[in-house]
């Protein structure tokens, strides 16, 4: 007969392996431009130029401090994580 350490145990690795790695996009403000997480790590890098085309009007953007990044240098400002769901 198993022991409850045991299947303790066997319960965590299954309930690692389920895991699904999700990633997040942050602004430069910290905030996720997204409401959900990006699936994959190339879906998240594709969507950065399309939600950087939102400030392509007024031409930057500007941080919760008041700061203007250039368009042309928005994504070195972006921060993308991974996390596991």
């Amino acid at each position: 007969m198993r022991s409850f350490v045991s299947a303790s145990s066997d319960y965590s690795l299954i309930k690692k392996s389920m895991a699904k790695n999700l990633y997040e996009v942050l602004s430069p403000d910290g905030f996720p431009i997204t409401c959900e997480p990006f699936k994959t790590k190339k879906a998240a890098l594709e969507y950065v130029p399309r939600w950087c085309e939102r400030y392509q009007q007024q031409g930057y953007y500007s941080t919760a401090r008041r700061d203007q990044i250039p368009l042309h240098e928005l994504p070195d400002y972006l921060r993308l994580v991974a996390f596991t769901e």
